[in-house]
């Protein structure tokens, strides 16, 4: 099977899930802007190293040098005890795994996720709040057969992912949990070339996915000077088959300076239902049920900057 393709064409599901844009702003902060403030922040990186993707259980695995660029725009308003936060982001990543074969793509995300939390009355730890995200990719994605004839299997707005949720969340210094039991999640595929059961879509071009999630997260946690951690773990249960996908996704960087940081990010994902994307003997791109734990890890060094204002 095919993981590298599986990998390019779930990345934008699991930044997503894992990541979620930024962690929700302490009740503190948000109470201590009685008139409301706005701020904002821009940050890009570019992160060059390697790359190895790995499917539990199977002899696959894949060894890369990888370069990826990031580019994050995040807006933010308080007022009293409510924050709406926005953010706006863009990862591009390209792998080199073997000299005989082109580039492939390790990364193609373009995301917007924005949330609005307001503070239980009396409480400094406990939120509520609403969210809704989406996010598609760039540039076409191609599987490969094995004399090299190349298929598309998906493109900017196919497919196009939502998701939205409702729900509370516990916020202390360094951790915060999540807990939403209203969640949708959403898929569209708008060009009728591309194959949308190749994404699991049995009828039409579009499915919603009713379920529940849970996310916990750390940010920022110091592990000693200069060395930083961000780590989460999230659960989407569907309500509607009672498949589950589970990811984990853990991020370590240590700052050498302003602009340069050493990293090493893991990242698993484990899915009851996914499908990975294989070409048959015909050259046609088919989807196959597999539910193998994934992992994918990454290392190297970050060259980024962030502006604030």
């Amino acid at each position: 099977m095919n993981y590298k393709i599986v990998f390019s064409v779930i990345t934008g599901i699991v930044i997503s899930l894992t990541s979620n844009a930024q962690n929700p702003v302490s009740a503190d902060t948000a109470n201590s802007n009685q008139k409301g403030k706005w701020s904002q922040k821009f940050a890009a990186a570019l992160t060059l190293g390697g790359q190895r993707s790995t499917a539990l259980g199977s002899s696959t695995s894949s060894y890369a040098f990888q370069g990826m660029a990031n580019v994050n725009y995040t807006l933010d308003y308080f007022k009293k005890d409510y924050n709406w936060n926005t953010v706006f982001t863009s990862y591009y990543g390209l792998a080199k795994f073997a000299k005989d074969l082109p580039a492939q793509k390790t990364a193609d995300v373009l995301m917007m996720d924005s949330k609005l939390i307001k503070r239980f009355r009396g409480s400094k730890k406990f939120v509520y709040g609403i969210e809704a995200s989406a996010f598609t990719q760039y540039s076409p994605t191609y599987s490969y057969a094995a004399d090299g004839t190349r298929s598309k299997i998906a493109q900017f707005g196919a497919p196009l992912y939502g998701f939205q949720a409702a729900g509370v969340a516990m916020l202390l210094k360094k951790f915060y949990f999540i807990i939403t039991p209203i969640g949708l999640k959403e898929m569209f595929v708008f060009n009728k070339s591309i194959d949308a059961t190749l994404f699991g879509i049995k009828n039409g071009r579009s499915s919603v996915i009713p379920g529940l999630y849970l996310k916990v997260n750390t940010t920022n946690l110091t592990l000693w000077k200069n060395c930083m951690w961000n780590a989460s773990g999230t659960v989407f249960k569907n309500y509607n088959d009672r498949n589950s996908s589970y990811v984990v996704n853990s991020d370590i960087k240590y700052k050498v300076s302003k602009v340069l940081s050493i990293g090493w990010t893991f990242y698993m994902l484990y899915d009851t239902n996914v499908g990975t994307i294989n070409v048959n003997s015909a050259g046609v791109p088919v989807m196959v049920t597999d539910s193998k734990p994934q992992i994918m890890q990454s290392y190297g060094l970050n060259f980024g900057y962030m502006f604030s204002k």
